[in-house]
């Protein structure tokens, strides 16, 4: 614990993770080999570990929640209609754009986190080399 009189300095390897992590989940204009070549990594798959070997759960947990918040804000939901089902019954509308972005990520959060809603990225060769694509299962383990 810092006292007032004591800054905090970010460490460039923080930043460096983090603007990677932005750049991942936030699919950047410029691909994924813009970034590779930036951080000297060799594929996809190696870029996602070296983003998420040392970050804690809950963030990991928030930037999953927020990928998956803004595709269903935006209506570009690959989620499938367990899930939509699901936030419908949580929040008692369909119209998820009516709703608090950080109450829906919040609730996708808890999903997360329990277990029900699994976010990740699945690696594959594509034809320009290693590529991925983020996956999203929700298992339904409440009747609707």
């Amino acid at each position: 614990m810092h006292s007032e009189t004591q800054r905090y300095y970010f460490r460039q390897h923080q930043l460096r993770r983090g603007f990677a992590m932005m750049f991942f989940w936030g699919n950047a204009q410029g691909g994924l080999d813009t970034l590779r070549w930036f951080l000297a990594h060799t594929d996809a798959q190696h870029l996602y570990h070296y983003i998420t070997e040392t970050t804690p759960g809950d963030v990991l947990r928030g930037v999953k929640g927020a990928y998956v918040s803004d595709h269903l804000l935006d209506g570009n939901s690959e989620t499938g209609g367990a899930l939509e089902k699901a936030l419908a019954q949580h929040f008692g509308t369909s119209k998820f754009d009516i709703l608090e972005t950080s109450e829906v990520e919040t609730y996708i959060e808890s999903l997360i986190e329990d277990g029900s809603l699994t976010v990740e990225p699945h690696f594959f060769e594509g034809d320009d080399g290693s590529d991925y694509q983020i996956v999203t299962i929700f298992r339904c383990v409440h009747e609707y």
